[in-house]
């Protein structure tokens, strides 16, 4: 797996003090770059640092922060990249960065892996139900509502950067490309005033997952991610007070994890992504019941690696990727008998699941393997150095 002609990339990426699955895209991504040849650099900041320094010196840095931004620019200088690729810029590196190629012909492409843009809390909902109160304004109800973290004070300082950020154009002059996961986040970024010209879609990965030699007996479903109510948690714990009789495996933790072991769920904890696979070629479904709008679950796509089919909420990308009654099934989000109805015809139908199963790992072939992901990066790479180096948008 090798490209035509290797490029120097730059990747700026905050890591945050719970590893989660943006940082494991980024790293993901980085080992596909290399993979295919092109030299990585990385400039890195770990919100572990927090605890370490004054909360004044924090709330400034993720306004705008200056030790990042010469940083960024002296490695600039050393490493000479032709496109530097920003992620996660919260909290200590802060949007800042984006500013670090200004001068020189460096393509500058951006990844927006949360909503956070629009809505301090990231996930378009408050107190259980959809907001969009912010969308395409200053935050300030959600600073009142203390969105982030619960705090009025964090908010703010959140709010700060983001409008701070708006009024630089720091998302939208300096930066060449933004990459988002699906149609539905195109859509709320053009409406805060990125150009959609230099918007483009591009779903999260996963690594293919080998058929063992002797294909093992596919059984009951598996959830794979945080226990925690906007993953649909607790809708998962009412489906099984309504069908106890339903096989659930469950792997990762969050506040639901107890309540999931209690209706009858097997609970096996957070487990390292070596040891996913093994759990994925076991199951007949896996089960992603989101109530919140997420911009792509990288379950979805480990998920059809491992010829899984997959049940699922309708919504957002969700419901762009999995092809009800092809690859999965769709389900209207947060109604637990509906959940509950799907996860039962699944338990019931094992050849149409297993049929499932093997569109869901030619989708993810075609579509959502490092292949695809590897073409696709390197297209928006050149179209960023390109529009740097005196091409047009």
């Amino acid at each position: 797996m090798t490209a035509t002609t290797p490029l120097r990339v730059l990747v700026v990426h905050n890591r945050y003090r719970e590893r989660g699955g943006e940082d494991a895209v980024v790293d993901d991504e980085q080992r596909l770059l290399a993979m295919r040849g092109h030299v990585v650099f990385r400039h890195e900041r770990h919100n572990d640092e927090i605890a370490l320094q004054p909360a004044w010196r924090t709330a400034a840095e993720s306004v705008w922060s200056r030790r990042s931004l010469q940083e960024l620019r002296a490695l600039v200088d050393s490493a000479r990249p032709d496109v530097i690729h920003v992620h996660n810029t919260w909290a200590l590196l802060s949007p800042s960065v984006l500013w670090a190629a200004e001068g020189h012909a460096i393509g500058v492409v951006a990844t927006l892996h949360n909503h956070r843009l629009a809505c301090l809390e990231g996930t378009f909902q408050r107190d259980g139900a959809v907001c969009r109160a912010c969308l395409g304004q200053v935050p300030w109800r959600g600073v009142v509502a203390g969105c982030y973290r619960g705090s009025r004070v964090q908010s703010a300082v959140l709010a700060a950067s983001i409008v701070v950020h708006r009024r630089l154009g720091s998302w939208t002059q300096p930066v060449h490309r933004c990459l988002v996961l699906n149609e539905g986040a195109r859509a709320t970024f053009e409406a805060i005033g990125l150009p959609r010209e230099r918007l483009r879609v591009r779903p999260n990965f996963a690594w293919p997952v080998p058929e063992a030699a002797v294909p093992l007996p596919r059984h009951g479903g598996v959830y794979v991610g945080r226990l925690s109510p906007e993953k649909g948690a607790g809708v998962m714990a009412e489906v099984l007070a309504l069908r106890p009789d339903l096989p659930l495996t469950v792997l990762g933790d969050g506040p639901h994890r107890a309540t999931l072991a209690a209706a009858g769920a097997t609970c096996l904890g957070a487990l390292a992504p070596a040891e996913v696979p093994a759990h994925l070629l076991k199951a007949a479904w896996c089960v992603i019941p989101s109530v919140t709008l997420e911009q792509f679950p990288r379950v979805l796509a480990e998920a059809y690696a491992a010829g899984l089919p997959v049940i699922a909420s309708r919504l957002g990308p969700l419901a762009e990727w999995v092809r009800d009654g092809e690859t999965g099934l769709l389900v209207e989000p947060g109604q637990p008998q509906a959940l509950a109805d799907a996860m039962a015809w699944a338990e019931a139908h094992p050849h149409e699941m297993a049929a499932m199963g093997a569109a869901a790992r030619r989708l993810h072939a075609e579509h959502l393997g490092p292949d695809a992901a590897a073409r696709s990066l390197e297209a928006v790479y050149r179209e960023a150095i390109d529009e740097a180096r005196g091409g047009s948008p």
